[in-house]
Parts: structure tokens; sequence; C-alpha cells
């Protein structure tokens, strides 16, 4: 079941911002409460398809039913000039916010809501899985994440509004006579619709419907003549309504002109935006929802929320009776061009030099209980020289209280006059000096000022002389009371020098009701971290490429650097020890940091400098050789707001982040799948592969990384600067889930895996990334947004890269890489240590990742010939050999010929774009040996003298194993040709024999036939020779 309904329209109904991500985007009461409870209860690891589906379902029938009760319950009040809803219109108004409702189901399936609910990462994993599991059941062939939830949505949207109107009926509703005929039976076609616009169109209707019913109110309330009566109670009771009316108004303005930039922004990818305005747009999608809007146009549409409106101007603003003759009623609004006291009360100079401000001014004079309740404190010097003129060594002429709030005024006037013109343009630094001065003088006139200086004294000293004057305690000048009654007007005054550099009115947004020792506090950081910007830069131009031992100008900037630090850390260890003290004093303190310097950090946005680097650089003074030289130097490029990342992964306190540094990273979906290492390296989609990267191959772990940005992401991303680097931080912690998913329990592979990954990430965004895809052009376009002018891929991608790496890691402990407890923190550290292969051109990471992979099976496919033909014996006869032995043998063997080929590619790019840059020219594989650390040495052994790439079974070392893989049958040698034995010695000559008898001879000479057959045919054979040769001879003269 899901709760029921409230304040969806209306008087109580509240839009709220979409958050850091959706800065322009608000979301209504209904989208708020929108039934989601039985999908929060859903398991990730024990949901199918069916579960998920009856989950929602019930979401919506319950949706359908408590918005039919909304409506039927709130007909007496929501209706049009407070006339009750009849039986059609609580059908209507059901249907419309059923469609709606229906809709922003659809974009949760789908993934593009914007709006980050309770439970969105949980519900989100759950319906990837689901949305992947359809797409196998159906079998369709491998699409984009976002599509596949898209088709899932399309398969069981139908259900969803079955299961809305059941709803609706169960609760009450007549499904026989419904508006507009069928209507309600119909397939919305809302979820096909612009989220935006659907939003847009809601805001719309709800600002008009509430307008109606404030002016309703307060017409009735106020009625004519009421604030111009004697009736104090009913003025109140007017005045409260027309202040909730004008905050209404203010509010709605601010809502209406942020949603109007998103519509700007979304122009060019929402063809209806092109054709009309905002307002337009409004008029046209309301109807008669939206009247209010129906006869604005651009020129005057602000004065729809111009307050006091036409309609209210007799009735508000409704005050209080004043005297007569308030010679301060100007004061009550903030001043414009038409205002007369910016000059009345900015006529007396501040007699002071121009002070720098700087840390050495801070001091403890005329401190109250400095060395007991206030030990360790410092006073500001815009505090101790803060302009009282003509209070200080005044004569007893202040004797009114009229005469005291002049004063009081110009010494306001004078104090920001001087701050103006010592700032000049610099308006923020002007601001925050302002409320701080505005804030002290408070501190000065109430009594409870920290100092004991001439203005405390003087200013007690004329709140007694007046009140010697006046004999009713109750009038008497208390400084408490009198700056609760005048504060504004003092911040009047001050703003006037601010003004003059044709801002805003701001806000003092409650300073002065802060305490003024936490004040005084970020004021000394604020400080701290201006002048360590300036102190490292300064370092870092005269250190740069120099020898700090022998370069004289460079060291003496490095000593100046640590002499500064060394004052800090002391001062930093007084306030500290304030700082707990003051919060251990407080009784139910909601001082939440644990030391000053994460109050200093909660409380001032531009204070990111680190102090524990203060610490950690003082400390490396007691260390030998001027070791503290280095590092100051060493870290002099990091830029302070950086510092605290840049140590904690990279520095001297490495450690992994705990759940608080996680806090701000979020997940996303990811649109990459599971991959092989294992799997082919290939260039087809490689960019520019058929001339500069012509050789290069594409790891699949890059194929499938968490990084997508699709064209109907750009406007939204590049509308506010946090919202791209939010994405790209969540992109690698999903990338490094994804991992996760690969790589399981083998730590050591996924934290490679991770940081080729982070590396790639960083030449998507630099836009050096070799793929293909619209990324990286996509990121281009974000960069041309106006956001980013004068900002650099390459810079934006230095100043983030810490946190995107911290992302990370928070994305592989969320995944479960590591738990929460300290020990595990400390001990996996080197694992979190920032990746120094992230400035390795992308080529040269992607061919040691290959080495690595190749480096890698190759072992265990060595391994298995090893095992397994360990026992194993060739049989010469057959030529056969186990054939377990013999599967191993050839796995190994194809294994090593498939990677030849990827490898003389990736040699070829090597040798041609990056052999020469590499110091000493070395050969791809010494190259990678010295790399990959100890991971790529196999490579060696598959390259002969000459750097060719060896047969399989010549990489085998073990040469009775090589001979168990080359097993032959052996073929027995013939007679023919058996060998020759070695030749003996010859023997000795014989005797000579006697004469042969002719006996003897007749024996052994062949018959005269036989000798006559013969000579025969070799006389014929060489007849029939020449003749052929005559005829040769005729056709070779023919």
């Amino acid at each position: 079941t899901c709760e029921p309904k409230k304040n969806l329209i209306g008087l109580g109904a509240h839009f709220y911002k979409g958050g850091v991500d959706y800065p322009n985007v608000y979301i209504s009461p209904r989208v708020q409460q929108l039934c989601l409870e039985p999908l929060k209860f859903l398991e990730d690891n024990n949901t199918n398809q069916n579960k998920f589906i009856e989950a929602l379902k019930k979401c919506a029938y319950n949706e359908g039913r408590e918005l039919y009760q909304y409506y039927k319950n709130n007909k007496d009040t929501i209706g049009k000039n407070g006339s009750k809803l009849s039986d059609q219109e609580i059908k209507t108004y059901t249907l419309e916010a059923m469609k709606r409702s229906y809709a922003d189901y659809g974009n949760i399936v789908k993934g593009d809501i914007w709006w980050n609910y309770d439970n969105n990462y949980h519900i989100n994993e759950i319906i990837l899985n689901i949305a992947n599991e359809y797409i196998k059941s159906e079998n369709i062939s491998p699409i984009k994440e976002d599509e596949k939830r898209r088709k899932l949505w399309e398969s069981i949207r139908t259900d969803i509004w079955k299961a809305m109107l059941c709803g609706y009926e169960k609760s009450g509703g007549n499904m026989e006579k419904l508006p507009n005929g069928a209507e309600f039976c119909k397939l919305p076609n809302t979820d096909t619709e612009s989220l935006f616009s659907r939003w847009f169109i809601e805001w719309g209707e709800n600002f008009c419907i509430r307008r109606e019913q404030e002016l309703k109110q307060l017409k009735e309330i106020c009625e004519k003549g009421i604030c111009n009566g004697t009736d104090e109670t009913k003025k109140k009771e007017c005045k409260m309504l027309c202040e909730s009316y004008k905050q209404f108004l203010s509010n709605s303005k601010t809502q209406y002109e942020n949603q109007k930039k998103e519509y700007e922004d979304l122009k060019y990818t929402i063809p209806e935006f092109m054709k009309k305005d905002a307002l337009t747009f409004l008029n046209e999608k309301c109807n008669s929802k939206c009247l209010c809007f129906e006869t604005k146009d651009k020129t005057d549409v602000h004065k729809l929320f111009k307050y006091p409106s036409d309609d209210v101007k007799d009735k508000c603003p409704c005050e209080p009776a004043k005297a007569p003759d308030d010679p301060f009623k100007d004061l009550n609004e903030c001043p414009d061009e038409n205002n007369k006291y910016c000059n009345k009360y900015s006529t007396v100079p501040c007699n002071r030099k121009n002070k720098e401000y700087l840390l050495n001014d801070w001091d403890t004079t005329y401190l109250l209980q400095r060395t007991t309740v206030n030990s360790g404190v410092l006073v500001p010097p815009r505090r101790s020289h803060i302009c009282f003129p003509n209070i200080i060594g005044i004569k007893p002429r202040i004797n009114s209280k009229i005469h005291f709030k002049e004063h009081i005024l110009n010494a306001a006037g004078a104090e920001a006059k001087y701050l103006s013109i010592k700032y000049g343009n610099d308006d923020n630094s002007l601001l925050v000096a302002m409320k701080y001065s505005f804030a002290d003088i408070g501190n000065i006139i109430k009594g409870d000022d920290m100092l004991d200086d001439i203005r405390s004294i003087k200013i007690k000293d004329i709140i007694k002389r007046v009140n010697r004057n006046i004999t009713e305690d109750s009038k008497k000048l208390d400084g408490k009371k009198w700056w609760e009654e005048n504060r504004d007007h003092v911040w009047n005054v001050m703003v006037c020098h601010y003004k003059k550099n044709n801002n805003t009115c701001p806000s003092h947004n409650d300073i002065d009701k802060e305490d003024q020792f936490l004040r005084w506090l970020v004021e000394w950081g604020r400080q701290v971290c201006k002048e360590k910007k300036e102190q490292k830069s300064y370092v870092y131009e005269k250190c740069k490429d120099k020898n700090p031992k022998t370069d004289t100008v460079c060291k003496k900037a490095v000593s100046n650097y640590n002499n500064w630090n060394t004052i800090v850390k002391h001062a930093y260890d007084g306030l500290n020890k304030k700082y707990e003290n003051f919060k251990l004093s407080q009784s139910g303190s909601t001082l939440t940091q644990k030391d000053a310097s994460g109050y200093i950090k909660e409380k001032c946005s531009e204070c990111q400098c680190s102090f524990e680097d203060i610490e950690e650089t003082f400390k490396k003074n007691s260390e030998p050789n001027d070791e503290v030289l280095d590092v100051i130097i060493n870290k002099s490029h990091i830029p302070p707001h950086l510092e605290d990342i840049f140590n904690r992964y990279n520095g001297p306190y490495l450690r992994c982040p705990d759940s608080t540094l996680c806090r701000p990273y979020k997940n996303i979906p990811c649109f990459g799948n599971e991959h092989d290492d294992d799997g082919d390296w290939n260039s087809s989609l490689v960019r520019y592969n058929k001339t500069t990267n012509w050789g290069v191959l594409l790891p699949p772990r890059r194929i499938h990384l968490c990084l997508r940005i699709d064209a109907e992401q750009i406007d939204h991303l590049r509308s506010e600067i946090e919202n791209f680097k939010n994405f790209i931080c969540s992109s690698a912690f999903a990338e490094a889930k994804r991992l996760k998913k690969v790589y399981k329990d083998d730590n050591d592979k996924l934290l490679q895996a991770m940081k080729y990954s982070f590396a790639d990430i960083g030449s998507i965004v630099k836009g050096e990334d070799m793929k293909e895809g619209t990324a990286s052009d996509n990121i281009t376009k974000i960069f041309n947004g106006s956001k980013y002018s004068g900002t650099d891929r390459k810079t934006w991608w230095d100043l983030n890269k810490y946190h995107v790496w911290e992302s990370m890691l928070c994305g592989y402990k969320d995944a479960g890489g590591y738990k929460e407890k300290e020990e595990e923190l400390s001990e996996k550290k080197e694992n979190c240590r920032f990746p120094d292969i992230e400035t390795v051109p992308q080529f040269l990471r992607w061919f040691q990742e290959w080495t690595e992979h190749f480096c890698a099976r190759r072992e265990k496919l060595y391994k298995e010939v090893e095992n397994t033909c360990a026992t194993a014996t060739c049989n010469n006869v057959t030529g056969n050999i186990n054939s377990n032995c013999k599967t191993a043998c050839e796995n190994y063997s194809n294994f090593i010929l498939t990677k030849k080929n990827e490898y003389e590619s990736l040699k070829r790019q090597y040798d041609k774009n990056y052999k020469e840059k590499i110091k000493g020219g070395k050969e791809a594989h010494d190259y990678l040996k010295e790399k990959c650390k100890n991971n790529c040495e196999c490579l060696s052994n598959h390259t002969n003298s000459k750097n060719n790439w060896k047969e399989p079974y010549d990489t085998i070392k073990d040469k009775n194993l090589k001979d168990k893989c080359e097993c032959k049958k052996m073929i027995p040698l013939t007679p023919s040709v058996k060998p020759s034995p070695k030749p003996l010695p010859p023997p000795p000559p014989p005797p000579p024999l006697p004469l042969p008898s002719d006996e003897s001879i007749l024996h052994t000479t062949v018959p005269f036939g036989v000798a006559l057959a013969l000579t025969s045919i070799a006389f014929l054979f060489l007849k029939k020779k020449m003749k052929k040769m005559k005829k040769r001879k005729k056709k070779k003269e023919i």
C-alpha cells in the first residue's frame, strides 16, 4: 500500500527542485508522492520478470486508487472560484493525474526520469536486470541498455494502465460514465511526450490554481479599509497573508525563470519548443487551467509575478500604523536608483590606511579573556580597524534614539564605502566582507563583542547617555532590541555600495545571528586558502625546471612558503582547540564537524584548501636532507582545493575512501555488457584505422566502457557545470561495478582494468580517444556551451580527475571490493593509489593491456600443457600421444598463432609512431617488459633475434615437452638408403696372379651373338635420332 495523497494542488502544493542534477526542473507534489513502495521491497538477486511486473502493477493500482480518493475528498476546496468539483470534474482531474503518473512510471522503467527518487539506484539495478532478462527471452539481437528498457516498457505498459484503472474503479470511480467517451480505456500516449513539457504544464496549471486561491483567501480577510483602520489584530492577519502571497509570487517567478532556461536549452531537441516561447507554450497546452497566463506576452509576463499586483494593491502591503514623522521609512526597502539615503549616509570618510588584511595582521589585541575562554582566538584586522567615524572620540551630543541611529547608519555606510574601494570590482570578496562587518557592528551594539576596544566602550557609554534622558524603562534604548528592530536598515545602507557595481540587492542571510568566533574562524580560513594559493603559485613560478639546492631565488621562495606554513600551523592549532572547547560548551550544539577545518569547509565553499596538508608539510621539517623543500616544490602545481584528494590518493596519507567520502557519488545505468578479455582485438571500431591509427587494436574492455552520451543528454549536461562532472563521476562509478561483475574476486585483474578504464574515460573527456563513437564528439558540444566558456577539456580533466578516480573507487567499494573497516581502508590503500598510467598515450596503454592478457592466457595454456603432458609418452611407431596432451598442445599452438597477427599489427603501429619517442628507441618487447613490472616478460620468449614471431612450439623451452607436442611417426630406414659403414683401412696389396689360360678367357668373354644384337639396336636408335634432327632443322628454316 501507499500513503494517501495530500496537497497535490492549491495552497499547500509545493514544487521542489530536481536537485543538483536537474536544477531547472521542478517536481510536483503528485510526482513526489508517486506510489513506489512495492518496487522498493523487491530484492536485487531474487526478482524475476513476473515479480517485477506484479510489483509495478501494485504501484499503479494504488496510484489510481489514491488519486481518485484525493480529488473526491478535496472537491470542496480545489474548485474554481471556491466552487465544489462536480462528479464529472473529479473524473477529469483524476484521469489527467493518472495519465501523468502512468507516464512517470514509463520514465522510471525507461531510465530517463529527471528525479532522484528514494531507492532509485536499487530499483534501477533491478529494472536493468529485468530488461536484460526480457531481451534474452524474446531472442532480440543485442541493443543498447536504454533500448532494452524502452522495449521492456512497451511490453508491460498496457498492464500498468489497466492496473491503474482497476485502482480507480475499486476506489469508487464510475467506469460506465467516463469523461470523453471511451478515453479512459484508451491507452494514453503521455509516456511518449517530453517529460519536461509534461511537468512544465503541470506546474503552470498549479500556479494559476494556487494564485486564484491565494487571492481569494487574501481578499476575504483583507476587506477594503482594514489596513487604514485601527484593528491591529486584523492588520497583522492581513499582513501575514500579504507576505505569504508575496513569497508565493517570488518563488513562482524564480521557478518560471529557471524552467524557461530549461525550455530554451531543450529547443533544439524538441521541435515543438522551437516554434514558440515558454509562455505561449503554457497558454496553448494548459487550456482553461492556465487562464492567468492568457493575456500576458513577453513584455508584461513579469507583471504576473509583481508584488503588490493590481489585484491587491488596495489591500497589500498591510503595515501596522507608523508614526507620521518616521524619518527612516525609505530604509524599509533595498536601495534602487530613486533612493536618496545612499548619499545621505555615506558622506563620512573612514579614517584608516588601506590595510591588506594579511594573516600576519590577525592578533589578540583588545581580545577579552584571551588567556582563558578565548585562548587561541585571533581577531581579523577588518574588525580591529572597522569604521566608526564620529563615534570614536565623540562629544556627548548623542542624546536621543534618532541621533544614535543616524550615527550608526553613518558608521555602517562609511565601512561599506571603504570596503567597496578596497575590493574594487571583486564583487564576491566585497559582499563577504560587508556581511562580516555588518555582523560585527551588530555584536558591538548588542554588547556581546569579543573585543574591549574603543568602539565597544564608546557604544556602551552612548547607550547609557541616551537612557539618562528616558524615564520609562520600556522605552529605554536596549542594544539587543535596537539591533533586532534596525538591522535591516543598517544592511540596506551598506548595500548602497554593493549596488554601485550594478549588482542585484543581496541578503545578509542572518549572518549576524551566527556566533562571532565561528564567523571569524571561517574568515580566517578563507584568508588562509587565498594566501596559500598565492604562495604555491609563486613557488611554482620560481622553481619550475630549477634546482632548489643551487637556485637562490627558488630556495628563498620555498623557504618563505615553509615559514608561512609554520605560522598558519600554529595558528590553526590554537583555533582548533578553541573550536573543540566551544563545541563542548554548547548544550544541544548543532555543530557536526569534528574539527575546525571541517567546519570551515562546511561553511565556505571557497575554503577547500587542505589544512591536513599544512600539518604534513610542517612535520617534514623534522626530517633530514631538506626533504620539506622537495615536498613543497613537488606539490606546488596542485591547486589548493585539490590538495586533500591529491594527498589521499597520491600523497603522504594514502587511504581508500570510506562511506562519508563516497556519499556524493552515485551509480547510473551502464550500457556496457560483461566483456571477455580473451576475445578478438580488432580495428573495426578504431577511428582513422586506415590512416593514422592503422595497426591499432581495440580492447574488448574499452568497447563496453560505461560512458555513453546521447544527443538528448547534451542540453542537460551543459546547462550546469556540476551536471557534467556528476555524470562523468557516475559513469566511472558504474564502470567499476561492471568490472566487478567481469572479474569477480580476482582483485589484481579488476584493479588493473579499473585503471585502464579510468585512463580511457580521461581520453574521452580530453578528446583523445581512438575509438569511434559519439561520446567524445558530444563532449565537444557540451564544452561549446556558455557555461564552459574559456574551459579547455584537458584542463577540466586535470581539475576533476581525482574526483573521477575517487568515484570509481567508491563504485568498487559499493560492489564489495572492500569493507568499511578501518584496517581494510588502510590495508587496501595501495590499491587506491591514483593511476600513474593516465598520462601514458592511449595506444601504449592498450598495447600493454594486450600484452598482459596475452601473457596471462599464454601462462595458463602453458601450465595446462605441462600438467597434461607430464606423464604422456610419444609413440614413435604410430606417431600418437595421449589425446588430452595433444589437445592441450593444440590449444597452446592455436592461441600463439592467432595472436601472431595481432602482435604484428600492434608492433607496426609502435615502430611507426612511438619507438623513436621512447628513450633509447627500445624494441616493443623491451619497452613492455619494463612497463608491465613482470607481467609482460613472456613476450620476449615469442620473438627471435630478428624480432620475428616464433613458431608456437619453438617457445617451449623444455625439450622433452616440446618433443611431446611435436610427436611424429618415425619411418624405418631402407637398405638403399642404409648409411655406409665407416671405411676400413685398405688391405695390403695381393701377390701377382698368373696369366689366365685360353680357357678362362672364353669363360669371361660376352657371347658374340649377344654382342651383335646389341650393336644393331644401337645403330637403329642412332639412325632414327638423326632423321628427327634433320626435320627440326627444316622447320626452323621455314
